[in-house]
């Protein structure tokens, strides 16, 4: 009961931090819809060829994808390295909980929480270029298998 508890309090937390400063939240959302919009109207203006069929979905697939790795990769990796840099790791390491929980935890809680991002993201960039995706099972099991090795790779890059 006390992991699930944990659990709850850390995605508690984690959306606390998100709403604690909105500035952050609300241009950290607007800084990725205008990378989408500027390799969109890049590739519109120097490759215009590859968007015939289904090229602006498979683009939109492609960034999806391209920002749920470098999401998680990046604040995976800040969570491990910034509690390092302030001191507080040693505390996370004799909790009774156990530390692998608490990493566990953070890990499955950013996942949603950058989940959440991607849905915003993903409503302006269909909105804006007036293309409508859907996702098949196979592309969300690929994604979700794929987020399993950029967690391993974060742990490592932020000291694990």
């Amino acid at each position: 009961m006390r992991y699930v508890r944990f659990f709850i309090f850390s995605f508690y937390k984690e959306l606390l931090n998100k709403i604690r400063y909105p500035i952050n939240t609300v241009f950290g959302i607007i800084g990725w819809w205008v990378i989408f919009l500027l390799l969109f109207l890049g590739i519109n203006i120097f490759g215009p060829s590859l968007f015939e069929g289904d090229g602006q979905v498979n683009l939109i697939k492609g960034y999806i994808l391209w920002f749920m790795v470098m999401a998680n990769l990046q604040e995976i990796s800040d969570f491990i390295s910034e509690e390092t840099k302030i001191g507080t790791i040693s505390f996370l390491f004799v909790q009774p909980i156990g530390f692998s929980w608490i990493v566990f935890a953070k890990v499955i809680n950013k996942f949603i929480i950058i989940s959440l991002e991607l849905v915003i993201i993903l409503f302006a960039i269909m909105l804006s270029i007036d293309k409508y995706v859907v996702f098949n099972k196979l592309y969300v099991v690929v994604v979700l298998v794929s987020m399993l090795s950029i967690w391993g790779w974060a742990l490592i890059l932020g000291g694990y």
